[in-house]
């Protein structure tokens, strides 16, 4: 028996113990233990529930939670949304709720009811409205702020820290967890600062929108929908915080399963939903028009399959327009070990000028750290992500019709249906980060002013430590 997140056939340092046993154990040994697992997520070898798991053969994947993180993702469900939306005596209230989803939900919700994700947006804006929800936003609008960061970011690296070359995407949380606790300053200094699009976008509306709209912080709600449990701990990051200290950027996160319950539990098919209009930023809820649809659908994807990769796409073509004078037409990817690695380059009279790469799932990730500590990674930027396929398969993704596994498990899902269904929505042109900054904050210094916004440091410990702990 293995665990779905793990390398090893078996893992020999792993002793079963009874539950109240796990603490005494761990630390007779002298290292700290780990008390496991959630539901669906990696139960290390099937076998018992609590297990002593020993940081020292800890791989850090996020299939193996501890206690405190178990905790604090339990708080995050349905009932956290419902309880705001329709308050009990004496609970909390707010002035405004808005609810982010990310696109890989979207392209899973649209394969898993048959619609296109254009409907789809339409119908989901339509349920969430009925449930008190105000505003409904793609998360999209994010990543593409998010995107345009992480290109001027490239360029600055490659013009003026060549030694901190390759840039490694954080956008994925497993993965910068798999950093900060196994790795330490070995790779975090390799790691892009740019947080990812949910926290973009949970930066954007604590911080800006709610001003703009004369509500406090605390006053407003915001909900995401992610295809990943890991999000769920990324949102309670102290980093990750209201400039007072007292409110999360991010107060709820739902996986797309998550969403689907809640669905179930009314007895609804999403098909069945009655379609809303799309919702803005600004001005009235529901003001859907020709400036509102370019803020659904996937930005720019990329990779072989066309639905992972575009933080590598799109950094590639600036990069190569920016430094070179290079205009790419079209990004031709080569696949590597296996389907979930891939690489491409940008040439010019035969010379490679710029050489990217991208990994999904551990052990390719595994790989190229392992280059990177040995000097032997030479590429210039390399998009990862924790889950096999990316993101779209992640453990959050609700199981198929025929009962079959979650998304971020072998075989899992409607994969190749959201697959699909990503591919096909319409792509848009990342928005100029100017223009981006002037819009949400009005500044003459806008770029300056948005990219404190944007960006975000890690938290390290020293390699090798024994006691990596499970805090973020």
């Amino acid at each position: 028996m293995t665990c779905d997140h793990c390398t090893k056939a078996e893992c020999s340092k792993r002793k079963g113990v009874t539950p109240g046993a796990a603490g005494e154990q761990a630390g007779s040994a002298g290292e700290q233990g780990a008390e496991e697992k959630e539901a669906g997520r990696g139960e290390c070898g099937g076998e018992e529930r609590t297990q002593a798991l020993l940081v020292s053969d800890c791989l850090a994947c996020g299939g193996c939670l501890s206690a405190g993180e178990r905790v604090l993702m339990a708080r995050q469900n349905p009932k956290q949304l419902m309880d705001v939306l329709r308050p009990p005596e004496g609970g909390r209230r707010v002035r405004e709720v808005v609810a982010s989803v990310s696109p890989e939900s979207l392209a899973w919700l649209a394969a898993r009811y048959g619609m296109d994700t254009a409907e789809t947006a339409r119908r989901l804006t339509g349920f969430l409205h009925g449930l008190g929800v105000h505003r409904v936003l793609d998360v999209s609008l994010a990543r593409d702020v998010a995107l345009a960061e992480c290109q001027r970011e490239f360029v600055q690296r490659f013009r003026h820290e060549p030694a901190r070359l390759p840039l490694l995407t954080s956008s994925c949380p497993g993965w910068v967890r798999f950093v900060e606790r196994l790795h330490g300053e070995a790779v975090a200094p390799y790691l892009s600062r740019v947080r990812s699009a949910q926290q973009v976008m949970g930066a954007l509306l604590k911080e800006r929108f709610a001003q703009r709209q004369g509500v406090g912080a605390e006053e407003l709600f915001h909900v995401t929908v992610m295809p990943c449990y890991d999000r769920k701990l990324e949102a309670t990051r102290p980093e990750f915080q209201h400039a007072t200290g007292e409110t999360p950027h991010v107060d709820c996160v739902l996986t797309t399963g998550e969403l689907v319950s809640m669905l179930d539990a009314e007895g609804k098919s999403l098909a069945e939903i009655e379609p809303g209009p799309l919702d803005t930023l600004f001005g009235e809820e529901g003001a859907e028009g020709p400036g509102q649809e370019r803020l659904w659908g996937p930005g720019r994807p990329g990779g072989p399959d066309g639905a992972v990769g575009c933080y590598l796409e799109a950094v590639l073509r600036h990069a190569a327009h920016k430094l070179f004078g290079v205009d790419v037409k079209e990004v031709t990817y080569s696949t590597l070990r296996n389907k979930d690695m891939w690489e491409a380059h940008v040439e010019r009279d035969g010379e490679v000028l710029l050489r990217f790469a991208g990994a999904c799932g551990l052990r390719n990730v595994q790989n190229v750290v392992a280059k990177l500590r040995r000097g032997r990674l030479l590429y210039h930027f390399v998009e990862i992500s924790a889950c096999p396929s990316g993101c779209l398969n992640g453990p959050g993704q609700p199981s198929d019709q025929a009962g079959g596994q979650p998304g971020g498990q072998p075989g899992g899902g409607n994969l190749a249906a959201a697959q699909e269904a990503y591919r096909a929505a319409t792509p848009r042109d990342p928005p100029d980060l100017r223009e981006v900054g002037s819009d949400w904050l009005g500044e003459a210094d806008s770029g300056r002013a948005l990219r404190e916004l944007v960006t975000t440091t890690f938290q390290t410990r020293a390699t090798g430590d024994a006691e990596q702990g499970h805090q973020w």
